[in-house]
């Protein structure tokens, strides 16, 4: 349970008994069977971290958030699309952060790196700034680090684990990424922020591209295949709808 409630070390726990065990009686005491509640904990940031993370994003020209797996464990989708609304910064999505931005706006771009969406991989290759929100940014995120291309771009990443916040070489704010966001928002609360609109056009160029490609790709015209599938899934799903697939191999 310690590690199952650590946000830092959680993960799958294996119990295992061996068999010559598993029908042998014991005697136990009343208390080991009593119902314990674990709390967890948000770690909080340094302030000054997040308030020279609100002054580049303050000062950016072409900034990104990359959210991570992080942004659904701390629960803080409400926040990041806050974040994203008020400071007009574009997010994309890694593996585990899919479907943390569930609005359809110029500045949801969807996952990137190795599988990812052509408008996400085009914005991070010339952003000048990258927020990293809860993400180890792997090498499928990172395309080998070969995704970033602007020589002039600087990090920032918010995680609960000091190795992952550290990558990149990046400004580290180590705290839980609901904290995190909900700082972040108070310290730009009433900055001047840009707007960002020239940036916004050519994001908007980038997805319409893509979604005509798309389009012409995912037609009914079409035959049917898995991908028209996850789209046509994608369409009909609602919020609270769960999708259960099997794959099955003759």
């Amino acid at each position: 349970m310690r590690v199952l409630t650590d946000p830092r070390d959680t993960g799958a726990v294996t119990l295992a008994l061996p068999q010559d065990i598993q029908a042998h009686a014991g005697e136990y005491p009343l208390e080991f069977f009593e119902a314990r509640t674990w709390p967890m904990a948000r770690s909080h940031p340094e302030p000054r971290n997040v308030a020279e993370c609100a002054s580049l994003l303050g000062s950016a020209a072409r900034p990104l958030i990359i959210a991570g797996g992080g942004v659904w464990y701390s629960e803080a989708s409400a926040e990041l699309e806050q974040l994203s609304a008020s400071a007009a910064v574009p997010v994309a999505e890694t593996f585990a952060g899919k479907g943390s931005m569930s609005t359809a706006t110029w500045r949801t771009l969807g996952g990137i790196g190795v599988e990812g969406t052509r408008p996400a991989n085009a914005v991070a290759a010339s952003a000048d700034l990258v927020m990293c929100i809860g993400t180890r940014l792997a090498d499928f995120i990172t395309g080998s680090q070969s995704l970033f291309k602007n020589p002039r771009v600087k990090f920032v990443a918010a995680n609960v684990d000091a190795r992952d916040a550290h990558k990149q070489g990046a400004i580290a704010i180590e705290g839980d990424a609901r904290v995190v966001l909900a700082q972040l928002l108070g310290a730009l609360a009433g900055a001047e922020l840009p707007d960002r609109q020239e940036y916004r056009h050519e994001i908007e160029v980038l997805q319409n591209s893509w979604q005509s490609e798309l389009n012409h790709h995912l037609s009914p015209e079409q035959p049917l295949s898995g991908r028209t599938v996850i789209r046509l899934l994608n369409q009909e799903a609602r919020p609270g709808d769960v999708i259960s697939s099997h794959v099955r191999r003759d």
